[in-house]
């Protein structure tokens, strides 16, 4: 317990002198964080904070190993050790070059591949799992679990840092729970760990709660997302507490949310899966008109509860994990509902993609039916009989009325007139749809034109409508583009 202290305190001390020279640093080598659309804050301010997070977790953790006295021998997983800080150093070497220079997001995911793979190799290795009591074996899985696993956390922590003290606020109570329940299950090293990360984020946040004096700009989002992750691993090697991984999982349930659902949100609208918006949870709480440091202590609140319930969840023996994750998904999934998180994922909506989507591919009965008459117009033998496949055609896909002419030369050879019987009097003008399908021939002085007509406020137009008038329009074409004089009305 004193070596654990004296290591938080140690961390917590070193960051609390190193960040304000950060804050000067990253103001003269220009490595600062400018206010943009996307942005909240409103003045330049240096982006460094993550050197001091990865400088005083390091020194503290070091000068605790050397220095300080321990109850017991120190079970050192040295390669697993080695690696993994190898692993943070390229992570937050990435993240660090971005804040000065900025990086391709593609180079930065290279290097969070790269930085987990090194742990990945050195040991820390997600080879099994028992979920409800079943034991499961992950095999040649285990590789792209893990690097799943360490990606899922780092931009987790990444997305989250989008407010004052809102990313460092979070792995801060994450670190004070795996302490807690860690101290009791006898390992110091992993305590250690926890314990050097969350002094040195602590001394940070004295300067980077709002309104913030520094940012932990990417390199320290990524070291802290990263050693986090690496941390979890360490637990779930050993079977009497695997059961821990699950903390960090939950508490950081609204970053991972963000993380996971933010690239589907982005594809449901048409953007690139990394394209940065003001869409996440943090900016929703903005819109809904509370302050940002309103918004930092709501999310720290429901962290805080959630790590709570998963400290609880883990005392319970397997056969009650289940409903308690139901019961935990159902809480967050409502709280995610009111913040609108779901408006493009309704039953309308999902419905509208899949009628598309059947009807593109040709699998709707609609779409079938009204390619059994684009092969009836293709095998019309004579104009009037073309005309009256129009006419079908045109019917089916509920236009009320029809105009059919050919020219040749100048001249007119046909011309064909069609309409509803619609029972309400007039079709009034404002309230028609009218469109006009130019339709050229295989000879140059050839011309046809189909001028179709929909009265809008008899009849909406149904979202398949116009793909069927530009399919109608094709199978006319290919008509004429064989005509060859021989066919007459």
């Amino acid at each position: 317990m004193i070596a654990t202290g004296l290591i938080f305190f140690s961390a917590l001390a070193m960051s609390l002198l190193l960040t304000p020279g950060m804050i000067r640093l990253g103001a003269r080598i220009g490595a600062v964080d400018r206010p943009d659309k996307r942005k909240v804050h409103t003045g330049t301010i240096s982006r460094l904070g993550g050197a001091a997070i990865f400088l005083s977790f390091h020194l503290a953790l070091l000068l605790g190993f050397l220095f300080i006295s321990w109850e017991g021998p120190l079970d050192l997983p040295g390669r697993q050790l080695l690696f993994a800080a190898a692993g943070g150093l390229l992570i937050f070497g990435v993240g660090l070059i971005d804040d000065i220079r900025r990086l391709n997001y593609a180079v930065k995911f290279v290097g969070q591949i790269l930085a987990a793979s090194l742990a990945f190799w050195g040991g820390l290795q997600i080879e099994q799992a028992a979920p409800f009591g079943f034991q499961m074996h992950f095999g040649w899985f285990a590789y792209p679990l893990t690097v799943f696993w360490f990606l899922l956390i780092i931009n987790a922590v990444n997305l989250s840092d989008g407010l004052d003290g809102l990313a460092g606020g979070i792995v801060f109570f994450v670190c004070l729970i795996m302490i807690f329940m860690l101290f009791y299950r006898g390992n110091p090293v992993i305590t250690a760990i926890f314990a050097a990360l969350a002094g040195a984020v602590l001394g940070f946040l004295r300067y980077n709660f709002n309104p913030a004096a520094i940012f932990m700009g990417d390199g320290g989002s990524y070291f802290l997302g990263y050693t986090l992750a690496a941390a979890a691993v360490m637990c779930s090697a050993k079977s009497e507490m695997s059961a821990l991984f699950l903390i960090p999982l939950i508490a950081l349930g609204i970053p991972l949310f963000d993380t996971l659902f933010s690239p589907i949100r982005r594809f449901v609208v048409g953007r690139g899966a990394f394209h940065p918006d003001k869409k996440h949870v943090h900016h929703r709480l903005l819109s809904m008109g509370l302050s940002t440091r309103k918004a930092v202590l709501l999310i720290y609140g429901i962290s805080i509860l959630l790590g709570l319930l998963a400290i609880a969840m883990v005392t319970f023996r397997n056969e009650l994990r289940g409903p308690f994750l139901l019961v935990i998904g159902v809480v967050f999934f409502l709280f995610i509902k009111k913040l609108h998180f779901f408006e493009y994922v309704t039953i309308e909506k999902i419905y509208g993609w899949l009628s598309d989507v059947t009807d593109v591919s040709g699998i709707s009965r609609g779409r079938r039916s009204f390619l059994g008459l684009e092969l009836d117009i293709a095998a019309s033998g004579s104009l009037e009989e073309l005309w009256r496949n129009i006419q079908r055609a045109v019917e089916v896909i509920h236009f009320d009325a029809a105009e059919f002419t050919l020219k040749k030369g100048g001249i007119e050879l046909a011309c064909w007139e069609w309409a509803r019987s619609v029972g309400d009097g007039e079709m009034v003008s404002d309230d028609i749809l009218e469109v006009r399908l130019p339709l050229t021939g295989g000879s140059d002085d050839y011309m046809g034109l189909l001028l179709i007509r929909k009265d809008l406020k008899r009849s909406p137009l149904n979202p398949h409508t116009l793909r069927r008038v530009e399919h109608l329009r094709r199978a006319i074409k290919g008509v004429l583009e064989t005509f060859d004089g021989n066919m007459t009305p």
